[in-house]
């Protein structure tokens, strides 16, 4: 077992039951020294008062409320989290951004994230946006279901980067066509 701390060896020992009985005693279960932690999935960057604002986007599956919810920006950035060490291609993953919570959230967009090899080895975030608008039928006609003031609420990518072969930018810069908008939180599939 080398130097583990004592409670990494019961946890190692114990497994889950190991696990819950830290939680109940207040121990913090930590990752074992041969398993290193996940990078993040992406970065949100977004500015506040002049200064640049970065929120991790964990790899963990699942609905997760932002940190910056309620703090609509003009443009919001994805960034890639982190190299992955050289092996296998990590899976594609997608990242459901939403605004607002409980019944009244709203899908602004999806982020397919898709890993590509670095001239060093590691392995690089590319994101490519899925834009999802609503419409809905009027007469003979299609128009989009979120028409504030008459004019469609679209999302503009205005990343100063271009895409890969495959459609998959380096990183992401977009906002809406019809105001700043908050990212209130995000599902992980």
């Amino acid at each position: 077992m080398g130097n583990l701390a004592p409670e990494r060896r019961f946890l190692r020992h114990c497994g889950l039951l190991g696990a819950g009985l830290c939680l109940a005693l207040g121990l913090a279960p930590a990752q074992a020294d041969d398993e290193p932690a996940q990078p993040a999935l992406a970065v949100l960057q977004h500015g506040r008062g002049g200064a640049l604002v970065n929120t991790a986007i964990p790899p963990k599956a699942g609905l997760s409320p932002s940190p910056n919810a309620g703090k609509p920006q003009e443009k919001w950035r994805v960034l890639p989290g982190g190299a992955i060490q050289p092996g296998t291609q990590p899976p594609e993953r997608t990242v459901a951004l939403y605004q607002g919570s409980g019944v009244e959230r709203i899908l602004l967009c999806s982020i397919r994230i898709r890993y590509y090899r670095n001239a060093d080895g590691t392995w690089s975030a590319h994101f490519q946006l899925i834009e999802e608008p609503l419409f809905i039928r009027a007469g003979d006609r299609w128009i989009p279901f979120a028409t504030p003031g008459g004019a469609p609420n679209l999302i503009v990518l205005t990343s100063a980067s271009l895409p890969n072969a495959e459609g998959f930018y380096p990183w992401l810069e977009f906002g809406l066509s019809s105001g700043p908008v908050a990212i209130d939180g995000w599902i992980v599939e």
